[in-house]
């Protein structure tokens, strides 16, 4: 089935990217004027269409085979595969002028005006378009010329109802007792021939099953009110994409590639950001239903196409296009993004002082971005027309934050700046209401990133809540801070500052990465600790490497106050270990929700962003952090208690 309907209500890789190379041949392109601009590979032998004959005196035969000949070039295809034929090309070769001339069949010279309005009428009701509510069979008459049988239009349009374009594909219907296509069913009656069509020899029946699919390569649309398109697919179905690269990236559990598709073929060429082309995620064929929906009711929540105030409210959220199925595979459709993280750092290009401010609003709109996936709202909600009851409130986690889940999108407006950045990877994302936000039993956390994951994740009994994304959000932060002053070098610098390797007898680290050649090196940001408070509250303490490189961070030449203030925030309320009350001499400390982290950070990019006044430190302009918090939620928060305050393991402001 071809047409998109909504949603069957998605997973996404854990770890590092790896690439393997997949060699896909080159795309071949030809164009319509019946000469190859650059066939490849001597591709264009295996498209075959039917010898046209080119020594008949009818003009209706020389015209039906002129076209048939611009149809056959006009197929793109990418590699090996079989090629479609796009809307748009279509369009422009079968025109009600060249259908009138091909169904005129009188004599050369002997053409009637009757004769000329009674095939221009066919001709119109063939080539109309799909947006006036009338049928179309411009894609079947193509169909028909490319097997010769462009005269049985008239059986499409005439029967009662008509077979329309919408009816494609037909269906194959063996012969008794064989396997071989002997006529042609509809798919709503798949095991019953087309009656006008029962005439056909079997060798035509099979041609135009063969032939229709050039002609129904699908057209995605965008969500409609964040509702996904999903496309159940055949399995011979032609993907439109006019270019596909030769490299696919593996994670654990899909493959990415990068393709182009053709701007008749997807809605989607709006986008202020990227550069027009796609990322398909293929699911492993192990992935489930379950595992696809689950992923895709995640992604729903934050897709921003077809929100008219999509600039401003998931810019910094991955949006999924549309999903599909074929052979058996789940798919999802991204932007492509060129880089993540870890492909920027790597990049010749080094930042500078003039970026400060483009780096300090990246790393507010990540923020944002997880602040969103935390505490989620519902478009009506967060239009401010209801008033959602605190027990319907969805709270969420990421769980695998890290510089490979967050990806670059160049701006199409010419900027200058390094681009968009974006979340992604929403697999391990799960979301929960306000009694089940909190409190999540460590053994059901699968999955993360081990560098980036925080001590909790790894403690036998510890409990999982929001708080594990702010812990690996400090982490990634931190890297960027590195290489925003000091470029690459400074983020290897600071890996390599951070290799330890533990004690062989510490349980928890044999969790983390299993020994190579015997021997174990993490790079991760905590270590195991013996407290010195009775009853030990998680066993481990923030890396004195790490606490020494935010000190040095601070003394470097480049660090600017806004950047002293971020780097301390990190240090402070980020990068955590959260502990349990021990009575009044040893209070409970606990990360900064994600609420505050966005709005400190907004503070910060304000202070860079506004026109300083005389006396900034005592003017009414400067916001305080609640009441940034409280403009960011559309409501007054209560205050954060903040890291060594006295705060109850259950309280409701952050879970």
């Amino acid at each position: 089935m071809q047409t998109g309907h909504e949603m069957p209500k998605t997973l996404t890789d854990v770890g590092r990217w790896k690439t393997r190379e997949t060699h896909v041949p080159r795309i071949s392109i030809s164009n319509a004027d019946g000469v190859s601009d650059n066939l490849i590979d001597g591709s264009s032998d295996k498209l075959v269409a039917p010898s046209p004959s080119f020594g008949t005196t009818s003009a209706h035969t020389d015209q039906s085979h002129d076209l048939q000949t611009r149809l056959h070039f006009a197929r793109v295809s990418v590699g090996e595969k079989p090629g479609f034929i796009p809307n748009g090309k279509l369009n422009e070769l079968v025109t009600e002028d060249v259908v009138t001339e091909i169904l005129n069949r009188d004599p050369p010279g002997q053409t009637t005006d009757a004769s000329t309005r009674h095939w221009r009428s066919y001709a119109r009701k063939i080539c109309s378009t799909t947006g006036d509510d009338r049928c179309t069979f411009r894609k079947i008459f193509a169909t028909l010329v490319l097997i010769d049988k462009t005269a049985d239009i008239v059986s499409f349009i005439d029967n009662d109802p008509p077979v329309d374009d919408s009816f494609l594909p037909l269906v194959g219907i063996p012969m008794p007792g064989t396997t071989q296509t002997g006529f042609l069913g509809l798919r709503n009656t798949p095991a019953t021939p087309v009656p006008f069509l029962k005439s056909w020899p079997p060798v035509k029946c099979a041609n135009f099953e063969q032939e229709q699919w050039a002609m129904v390569a699908p057209c995605f649309e965008k969500p409609r009110d964040r509702k996904v398109k999903f496309y159940d697919l055949h399995d011979k179905t032609i993907l439109p994409w006019i270019w596909e690269d030769d490299v696919e990236r593996r994670g654990g559990f899909s493959t990415v590639k990068h393709v182009k598709i053709d701007e008749q073929h997807h809605e989607f060429g709006d986008y202020p950001l990227g550069d027009g082309t796609f990322a398909v995620k293929c699911l492993d064929e192990t992935a489930s239903e379950s595992v696809f929906r689950a992923e895709v009711a995640t992604l729903e929540r934050f897709t921003s196409e077809g929100r008219a105030d999509r600039e401003h409210t998931r810019e910094h959220l991955v949006s999924l296009l549309v999903t599909f199925r074929q052979a058996g595979r789940y798919s999802l459709l991204f932007h492509w993004a060129p880089l993540d993280l870890i492909r920027l750092w790597n990049s010749p290009k080094s930042p500078n002082d003039a970026n400060l401010t483009w780096f300090l609003g990246q790393c507010c709109g990540i923020a944002r971005g997880v602040h969103q996936i935390h505490e989620y709202q519902s478009s009506s909600e967060s239009e401010g027309t209801t008033t959602l009851r605190v027990n319907d409130r969805r709270y969420g986690r990421h769980t695998d934050i890290k510089p490979q889940n967050l990806l670059v999108f160049q701006k199409r407006d010419g900027s200058n700046d390094y681009g968009t950045i974006q979340l992604t990877d929403f697999g391990l994302c799960e979301f929960r209401g306000v009694n089940s936000r909190s409190n999540i039993p460590q053994a059901a956390l699968l999955g993360g990133t081990p560098t980036y994951s925080p001590p909790e994740a790894y403690m036998p009994g510890a409990k999982i809540s929001r708080s594990y994304d702010i812990w690996s959000l400090g982490c990634v932060f931190l890297e960027f801070i590195s290489w925003y002053l000091g470029g690459q070098p400074d983020v290897d610098a600071f890996i390599q500052a951070r290799l330890t390797a533990p004690d062989p007898d510490a349980f928890i680290h044999a969790r983390l990465i299993p020994p190579v050649d015997g021997r174990v090196e993490l790079d991760n940001f905590w270590e195991p600790h013996q407290p010195d408070i009775p009853g030990g509250i998680h066993n481990a303490r923030v890396k004195k490497q790490v606490l020494d490189w935010i000190d040095q961070r601070l003394q470097h030449p480049r660090c600017t106050e806004p950047l002293q203030r971020f780097l301390r925030f990190i240090r402070d309320h980020m990068l955590v270990i959260e502990t349990v009350t021990q009575g009044t001499d040893h209070p409970a400390t606990r990360r900064a929700p994600s609420s505050y982290v966005h709005a400190e950070l907004k503070s910060i990019y304000d202070s860079v962003t506004r026109t300083i006044p005389e006396h900034p430190r005592t003017t009414s302009w400067q916001p305080t952090l609640a009441r940034i918090s409280a403009e960011s939620q559309g409501s007054n928060p209560q205050p954060w208690p903040g890291r060594g305050r006295k705060r109850e393991l259950g309280s409701p402001d952050e879970g």
